[in-house]
């Protein structure tokens, strides 16, 4: 669901299966964050705390919206532009 969402609005993540896990490998419970695209593109820590709120956000807004599971038309607008906006500064070819 969280991957889902964040794919969404741009943010690619893997689904993976925590320490300790109990239910099935095919049931993930996390999800993980690899940076080697964003540092290729010029990310520095700055950019890595501005995603990091965004995957925060985004979280939070799942969980208040309990059932329903999906990212609001809203945030997910909002966030999505930002990403974009924050992407053109680091194009991927210079």
């Amino acid at each position: 669901m969280v991957e889902a969402c964040l794919d969404q609005v741009h943010i690619t993540v893997n689904k993976n299966t925590i320490p300790y896990e109990t239910l099935s490998p095919f049931v993930t419970s996390g999800i993980r964050l690899g940076s080697p695209a964003a540092t290729t593109r010029g990310f520095k820590e700055k950019e890595f705390e501005q995603i990091a709120l965004w995957i925060a956000e985004i979280c939070h807004s799942l969980k208040m919206q309990g059932e329903t599971k999906e990212l609001s038309s809203s945030i997910a607008t909002k966030i999505s532009k930002e990403v974009t906006e924050l992407c053109s500064k680091f194009p991927i070819y210079r």
